[in-house]
């Protein structure tokens, strides 16, 4: 048996069955529920669970519904040349499924959910009032051009997302996921998720949980959900990725004295030699390449 699967030559049958897979971004898949009770009980409970436990981010936090007000948060993300991003999306496939919105934050500016392609929970049709693909892809392709520097966590499927739904390609100039993984690669198996690392540096005890997507939304895909409280989570999660860049950055530097005992600012392959995906290596090496002004062909000696 052989070691290792080769990928094939592409040939015209190969590629027509990608490009079908391309195309069939799932319009059912949302309606699927998970668990029980109607829709309309559901949203119900979620509604009255963000009001209990949120509540109090409502007013720290916007959703931004109009072109002039999505144009005027990215002038301000590229006159402070750094912006944290995350994407909402209807499931964990960065090809087939689909875009919902967009989350940002940027210093002096609130945390914002951009909404996308939410749809109405009793119609099924795409809501009124929410910015258009066309217009997303304008503004995040004024972030690639003006080289603002994007902070994300797991980069690799956000930017996967951006590509695929937006037409963007953007650089992650930081990964919060790696990062972490830098800093502490014994972290234990409940604290490698955003919230739980947020929770754990940032928040220091402040808060005693950090809901995650299914606890808060009882399994329902999130361009169901209405996006007056949608917005609390989403733009929760870009704020949360900015605070969480904000702890690291401060570690991950060369003159740094635990930069130096876990020898960091020696070579990619040294710390990560498990990181064999090349995707994740490629993120390493550009995160490196960030913080230590290695080049990204750094070998190991």
């Amino acid at each position: 048996m052989a070691l290792f699967k080769v990928n094939t030559k592409s040939t015209r049958s190969t590629d027509k069955n990608l490009i079908s897979k391309i195309n069939k971004r799932s319009t059912s898949s949302p309606t699927t529920l998970k668990g029980g009770g109607s829709l309309l009980e559901r949203i119900s409970n979620i509604k009255a669970t963000v009001a209990k436990y949120l509540s109090k981010y409502f007013d720290l936090y916007t959703v931004i519904r109009k072109e002039e007000d999505f144009i005027e948060y990215i002038d301000k993300a590229i006159e402070n040349g750094v912006l944290a991003i995350d994407t909402e999306t209807t499931g964990l496939d960065p090809i087939c499924d689909q875009i919902v919105g967009l989350c940002l934050y940027t210093p002096g500016m609130k945390g914002a959910y951009i909404p996308i392609n939410h749809i109405s929970y009793v119609t099924q049709l795409r809501i009124e009032e929410q910015i258009s693909e066309k217009v997303a892809s304008e503004q995040m392709r004024r972030i690639k051009e003006a080289e603002v520097k994007t902070i994300l966590f797991n980069a690799k499927f956000d930017i996967r997302v951006i590509k695929n739904q937006l037409g963007v390609k953007l650089k992650a100039y930081w990964d919060g996921y790696l990062a972490a993984r830098l800093l502490n690669e014994n972290e234990g198996a409940g604290n490698k998720g955003l919230k739980p690392l947020w929770l754990k540096y940032c928040e220091k005890g402040n808060q005693k949980k950090a809901w995650s997507f299914d606890k808060l939304f009882d399994g329902l895909c999130f361009n169901l959900i209405p996006v007056d409280i949608a917005y609390v989570y989403g733009a929760h999660d870009a704020v949360m990725t900015f605070e969480l860049y904000e702890f690291q950055k401060q570690y991950l530097n060369k003159d740094e004295e635990l930069c130096k005992q876990k020898e960091l600012n020696k070579c990619p392959e040294t710390i990560c030699p498990t990181l064999n995906r090349s995707t994740e290596r490629k993120f390493i090496e550009r995160l490196y390449s960030n913080i230590f002004n290695l080049p990204i062909t750094t070998k190991c000696q």
